[in-house]
């Protein structure tokens, strides 16, 4: 017998970007982490040697009407403030005294693709909610920890994965986290990035559409609970 409970809203697949874009127009926001690796010295100098006309903090910077931005690593700060305007400001958002770095609170939060880094959830979250005015959201996104196109690789040994990665997410354990820590789901979807190679598009997009509970990503907007 299925338990109504553990059954996941119905919704719908969107691209990761384009969605966050439209969320930010024209909105004072707060983006926590730019991208990128911290440890791994490959991705990283990857990271720094790419055009970052079209990385996500270019495109939402670009929709926004003003940004702040919360990042760890000086390398990557240097990198993008040289060409897109807005306030950057070293620090970790699990840090104890974040908080008391930033003088504004935040109508909408950018927290996409970092949850997943992690080894301190609530310090983050908590964090959070503190920069939050109180009708504020957090835009959260990460990946589907069922996304079928990672089990697919599973079959050859391959874990594809971010190598910095601490954990996965599904809509029940992030539902459950936020409730933990006082936020609630207001909009929910499954997301995906644009595929680049034409096959993967042929493949994925449709598969997506169909069954869009094994896309790539979710995305959540939350809320500070008051009940």
């Amino acid at each position: 017998m299925i338990e109504p409970r553990y059954l996941i809203p119905k919704t719908k697949s969107v691209e990761r970007t384009v969605f966050t874009e439209d969320y930010v127009k024209g909105k004072d926001i707060l983006h926590i982490g730019i991208g990128g690796a911290i440890h791994d010295k490959k991705l990283k100098k990857e990271f720094l040697s790419t055009d970052i006309s079209n990385w996500f903090h270019s495109r939402i910077s670009n929709k926004a009407n003003s940004i702040v931005t919360i990042e760890l690593e000086q390398d990557n700060i240097d990198k993008f403030k040289e060409n897109i305007p807005g306030v950057y400001i070293k620090g970790d958002i699990t840090s104890s005294n974040i908080v008391d770095t930033i003088s504004k609170k935040f109508d909408l939060i950018i927290f996409t693709e970092i949850i997943e880094h992690l080894d301190c959830n609530r310090a983050a979250l908590q964090n959070i909610k503190s920069l939050l005015h109180p009708k504020g959201q957090v835009l959260i996104s990460t990946i589907d920890a069922f996304n079928i196109f990672m089990f697919f690789k599973l079959f050859f040994r391959y874990e594809s994965n971010h190598i910095e990665h601490t954990s996965y997410f599904s809509y029940l354990t992030l539902k459950r986290l936020l409730e933990m820590n006082g936020l609630s789901i207001k909009e929910f979807y499954f997301s995906f990035d644009q595929p680049k190679n034409l096959i993967k598009k042929l493949i994925k997009l449709p598969l997506m559409k169909i069954f869009p509970q094994f896309s790539q990503g979710i995305i959540l907007v939350a809320e500070i609970d008051d009940n």
